[in-house]
């Protein structure tokens, strides 16, 4: 897949995060907040601009889910290689499950209102994100370790600002959740790039046609 293609999705998603903090029309927080949070924190109830920014996130998130087991399904029946199906597996319910965290505030309140910790899940999920880049390390050194290493920025930064940052002003959550938007809008395109890579017939070299970006 050609770097052109793997990178514009990602600008935009970025530009449109960025738009939807800056614009004047709407407060940015109900943009990007929970649509449910947003039904309470407003002024009035309701508008179908809220909680817009999330809403497209968790699509991102299970895209990714579906597109990697799809592409186990079709590798499955080609008798593909056995260590791409894992690595897609695992990315998808990866993406599957930080999808329904996002649709249904696990970290946030589910998790909370069971005695565990949000910091704590956070944690967690560092720890497994951490777990995966490793063990598909020399996957991403031979291809897309830029695309998969703005994904990890972007999710850095947010869970930086969630963690560290006391303050409750809107800039400031808002920058989370663009940094958090960006990171998703990479992780998709890194996992959409490698499934088409890996089904992508192989050049003179053995080698998958398009593999850098």
């Amino acid at each position: 897949m050609d770097r052109f293609f793997v990178w514009m999705p990602v600008l935009g998603a970025t530009l449109l995060a960025l738009f939807a903090g800056l614009q004047p029309w709407a407060e940015p927080r109900l943009l990007f907040a929970d649509p449910l949070i947003a039904a309470e924190e407003a002024a009035e109830c309701c508008s179908v601009y809220f909680g817009i920014m999330s809403t497209l996130g968790v699509f991102m998130w299970i895209g990714t889910a579906v597109i990697c087991g799809f592409t186990v399904l079709v590798l499955m029946r080609a008798n593909g290689r056995r260590a791409d199906m894992i690595f897609l597996a695992a990315a998808g319910a990866f993406s599957a499950w930080l999808g329904f965290d996002d649709a249904f505030m696990f970290h946030e309140a589910v998790a909370p209102a069971l005695g565990i910790p949000q910091n704590g899940v956070l944690l967690v999920y560092v720890g497994l994100a951490a777990a995966y880049a490793w063990s598909i390390r020399r996957r991403v050194f031979s291809g897309r370790i830029v695309l998969l290493g703005a994904a990890f920025a972007g999710f850095a930064a947010s869970v930086a600002i969630d963690v560290f940052t006391t303050t409750h002003a809107e800039w400031v959550v808002v920058s989370e959740d663009v940094f958090k938007f960006a990171g998703i809008a990479a992780w998709f395109m890194f996992h959409l790039a490698s499934a088409l890579d890996i089904l992508a017939p192989a050049d003179s070299n053995g080698r998958a046609n398009s593999t850098s970006g």
